[in-house]
């Protein structure tokens, strides 16, 4: 039966806890577990409780766009279908008020029946769906990265692009979706992460991955195909390890992935990305 649970912000004194509940969830691989010291310092995790004993956990960030994302939630196996969920999912839409926050989103696999029933029990929609890719270093020869700026002429042309058509207008950045716009077009290009080669451009970080260097690209501007085909040779001239992409679940496009030697992620195989505005709480929910 469906309860309120208390909640509360985790410390750095709960990583123990938190880790017991990915290990009680997930088992002792569980990828958040590597994540959760940078989450609870980095990010709110809300913690929901049975008499001091934490039986789940959400981490919500806000995002450069304004929305919030809310990712690695575990519930405890014990405590399922009982409004754990619901219960920090209530934290989360009060902190995103108090942060001015007007979208939450989050993503979950598309055969985590169990996971989608409770996000749409919760409100939230579907709004695309993405897959995560992976290849390793290659040589190829590519025109030179330049840094760009941002201005109305290359948003106009982004805006209409192939690929922001398939992703309705979200992109992949710093493990979360955004929805792109002229302001935040600028925000990337002030703050570096904005590249091109050639008649294509794209968004680019670099990170520790699995204890490799790896490059993150969202491709925003060309033929996705051959941008996609170009980032492996981007990685060996950049001496990174891996190159990581999120491209819309389209076909054509995860095919030519493949043929460019990209091979699917474990984790993010086809996302479902889901949003909903922070104010349309369910009626009778608790």
């Amino acid at each position: 039966m469906s309860r309120a649970w208390p909640t509360r912000i985790a410390t750095m004194d709960d990583l123990k806890a938190v880790t017991d509940l990915c290990i009680a969830t997930m088992g002792p691989d569980d990828y958040v577990i590597s994540m959760l010291e940078d989450l609870i310092k980095n990010a709110r995790t809300v913690l929901a409780e049975d008499g001091g004993k934490v039986i789940g956990t959400t981490s919500y960030r806000v995002q450069k766009d304004g929305s919030a994302w809310l990712s690695s939630a575990r519930t405890h196996p014990d405590y399922r279908r009982q409004g754990v969920a619901a219960s920090i999912m209530h934290r989360c839409e009060d902190i995103a008020i108090e942060d001015g926050v007007e979208q939450l989103r989050l993503w979950t696999e598309s055969d985590n029946e169990e996971g989608k029933g409770a996000y749409m029990g919760l409100g939230f929609t579907e709004v695309g769906r993405f897959t995560r890719m992976s290849a390793p270093p290659a040589d190829g020869v590519v025109e030179e990265l330049r840094l760009l700026s941002s201005n109305e002429a290359l948003w106009r042309k982004i805006e209409d692009s192939e690929m922001m058509g398939l992703s309705k207008g979200y992109i992949n950045h710093g493990f979360g979706f955004l929805r792109l716009s002229p302001s935040l077009l600028k925000t990337f290009g002030d703050e570096g992460f904005l590249y091109g080669w050639g008649p294509k451009v794209g968004l680019m970080s670099y990170y520790m991955f699995a204890s490799q260097m790896t490059l993150e690209v969202q491709v925003l501007l060309d033929d996705p195909r051959k941008a996609i085909a170009d980032l492996p040779a981007i990685a060996m001239e950049s001496g990174l390890e891996r190159v990581h992409i999120f491209i819309p679940s389209e076909a054509g496009l995860v095919a030519a992935a493949r043929s460019s030697g990209f091979d699917l992620i474990e984790w993010g195989r086809e996302a479902i990305l889901c949003e909903r505005d922070v104010k349309a709480r369910p009626s009778g929910s608790i």
